[in-house]
């Protein structure tokens, strides 16, 4: 994977919608998302949850929402 130096992300938010899957990638942590992100070529954008360590992989950039499970978002 791609080295993540440029991954921005906000807390507590999250890009509804424009799952490039039904089903999200398991990551340890924020940073290796974004690298799943930045290897896949469609990716625009992702969120991470940490209590799951799910990584939703995002074709668009979707509305933006609030969501208190400590969700990282961040888009390219």
């Amino acid at each position: 994977l791609i080295k993540c130096q440029s991954c921005r992300f906000e807390t507590n938010m999250d890009y509804f919608g424009s799952d490039l899957s039904n089903y999200p990638v398991f990551t340890s942590s924020s940073d290796l998302c974004c690298q799943a992100c930045q290897a896949h070529p469609v990716c625009q954008a992702w969120t991470y949850v940490p209590n799951s360590q799910a990584c939703w992989l995002k074709y668009a950039v979707g509305a933006r929402r609030f969501n208190s499970d400590g969700s990282k978002e961040n888009n390219f």
